[in-house]
């Protein structure tokens, strides 16, 4: 048994049978000669119970500072495409890499999505949606160049997915 419990246990027997006895002596008529004992016991227990609580408190301080310090040991980050989650492993993405590199800096740009603690780069959401699609992008910054570049349609999978939303609103009316 740890040393707290043991003085808790131990000072709280004795102020238990004090304060038994002194009830008990009261009862009867009979005045309590050693008052001061008594409340030296209560005053033990007393301070026993604040130190316990006193040292509860740090613990769960120190605790608390730890999750807000290393929340990804508490809350890991998302590892092939599983996480906190618990992202479905067969959902894919089936289309190019330049297709989603156009979907994410698109959502970076339009602040669509950000990160709690700090400015949301887009090569941190390139990482994130690559481990939650479970695909590597490779020379990221040279197809976003070359998609920039583009005569004719600058956002071609942007234009398919309005071209996409717009035909479910029609077809629900």
């Amino acid at each position: 048994m740890p040393d707290d419990e043991f003085l808790i246990e131990n000072y709280g027997r004795r102020w238990h049978k004090r304060v038994n006895l002194y009830f008990q002596d009261e009862s009867k008529g009979v005045e309590y000669k050693n008052d001061w004992y008594l409340m030296a016991c209560v005053s033990k227990q007393i301070r026993i119970q604040e130190d316990v609580i006193r040292s509860a408190i740090e613990f769960l301080d120190r605790k608390v500072e730890i999750v807000k310090s290393r929340p990804e040991q508490i809350f890991p980050p998302v590892k092939d495409g599983r996480g906190p989650l618990n992202l479905n492993p067969t959902i894919i993405w089936s289309r190019s890499d330049t297709d989603l590199l156009e979907l994410i800096t698109a959502l970076v740009e339009s602040k669509a999505i950000r990160n709690e603690e700090k400015t949301l780069t887009r090569k941190d959401a390139i990482e994130y949606f690559s481990k939650v699609f479970r695909i590597e992008i490779k020379d990221a910054e040279s197809k976003l160049s070359r998609a920039t570049e583009r005569k004719k349609d600058v956002s071609p999978f942007l234009s398919d997915l309005k071209h996409a939303f717009d035909n479910y609103a029609n077809n629900k009316k």
